[in-house]
C-alpha cells in the first residue's frame, strides 16, 4: 500500500501534512508518521534503519523529531515505509508557451 504527504510550501513551516490515501490528518508530525508506520509494519527501529541504509540513531532522531534530518535521509525512510511525498508552492506554475 503506498501512502502520500502532500507539503504546501506556503505553510512549510507548520509541518501541514495531509495523508492522501482516504485519511486527512491536518498536523500531524513527521516524527509521529514514520513512528506509526514503522509499527504498523511491524518493523524495529533497527531493522527500519537496516532497510532504509541509514543508522538506527537516525530512525531514533526522526521519530522524536529531530530538525537536522536531511531531507534525503528522510526520502529513503519514506521509500522504505511505502509514503511518497509532494511538494506543492502558492505561486503559479510556468507554462510551455508551445502547448
Amino acid at each position: 500500500m503506498k501512502y502520500s504527504l502532500s507539503f504546501s510550501l506556503f505553510y512549510c513551516y507548520n509541518s501541514k501534512i495531509q495523508l492522501i490515501h482516504g485519511i486527512y490528518m491536518p498536523t500531524l508530525e513527521i516524527a509521529n508518521l514514520v513512528h506509526y508506520y514503522r509499527k504498523q509494519s511491524g518493523l524495529s527501529q533497527q531493522e527500519l534503519a537496516r532497510l532504509a541504509g541509514v543508522g538506527k540513531t537516525v530512525i531514533y532522531d526522526i521519530e522524536k523529531g529531530k530538525e537536522s534530518v536531511r531531507l534525503n535521509t528522510l526520502l529513503k525512510v519514506f521509500d522504505v515505509l511505502n509514503i511518497q511525498m509532494k511538494f506543492e508552492t502558492p505561486f503559479p506554475q510556468a507554462t510551455d508557451k508551445n502547448s
